[in-house]
């Protein structure tokens, strides 16, 4: 598992690495993992900022970022979906596709548009792809798979700080998302912590059958399952709560005092 990994980081194949993390490393070795609850994130989230801080760099959290975004119709739609395709995870593959494609198409198709042109050719020093994702994160700060993106482009181009601060922040609007893991191994290599590496290998979906012991390994792909449905569960109820306290807002007659400001 692990050559695999450090492969990725000696081969020049840029288009490759701006493809969705699961084509770029949805290999058996690294699904096939050992469980770690979810709410594990905190304790490497700490341990790797303190890794990080040895080499001389404070990390900051995007402090822009909301957490709960306002629900459409539309957008409520996407979640209930995207939860029925985890809960089918528990005993089939066949949804990983379907939610990696959901995951793309979550604002607009042209903006999807844009971000498939990425997987086939780059410009030179990936400097438009930069800007395009930078400009995508601000302009869509609750859509998650432009920020994946960026974090693994700003990994190829040795920008290690930033690189964790975007998809430390993409994990956190999305603690399911299998394919961030995948940066953080990359960036736990390169400051030589294998075991920061192996366990975020370990946070990635698990395979449903090992080759010697199956109904363990699909006992950790059950379990890893649970843990994403209860936390795209409490972030449905956390978007619904806002939403609903933004329409209370809304109804709200205006004062005099408003009216004439």
């Amino acid at each position: 598992m692990l050559l695999y990994v450090v492969s990725l980081l000696v081969v020049d194949t840029t288009p490759f690495l701006l493809t969705p993390a699961s084509s770029v490393s949805r290999s058996p070795a690294l699904r096939q993992a050992v469980y770690n609850d979810m709410e594990d994130l905190e304790k490497a989230r700490s341990s790797f900022e303190a890794l990080m801080k040895q080499h001389g760099s404070a990390l900051a959290p995007d402090q822009s970022t909301s957490t709960i975004p306002v629900l459409t119709s539309a957008s409520r739609h996407r979640k209930r979906l995207e939860i029925d395709l985890l809960e089918s995870l528990a005993d089939s593959d066949d949804a990983i596709e379907e939610l990696v494609h959901l995951w793309m198409h979550e604002n607009t198709a042209d903006d999807a548009m844009v971000l498939t042109a990425m997987e086939t050719q780059c410009s030179d020093g990936l400097i438009e792809e930069e800007k395009t994702l930078r400009s995508m994160v601000l302009e869509n700060p609750h859509w998650v798979e432009p920020r994946v993106r960026l974090a693994l482009l700003l990994f190829y181009k040795g920008q290690t700080e930033q690189s964790y601060q975007v998809a430390i922040e993409a994990l956190r609007l999305k603690p399911w998302h299998f394919e961030i893991c995948h940066v953080f191994v990359l960036l736990s290599l390169r400051q030589q912590d294998m075991g920061q590496a192996l366990y975020w290998a370990r946070r990635g979906l698990p395979s449903l059958y090992g080759k010697t012991d199956s109904d363990s390994v699909s006992r950790r792909r059950k379990g890893w399952v649970q843990r994403a449905l209860q936390a795209a569960h409490a972030k449905l109820e956390e978007a619904e709560v806002a939403t609903e306290e933004l329409r209370a807002k809304q109804a709200q007659p205006e004062t005099s005092s408003e009216v004439w400001q």
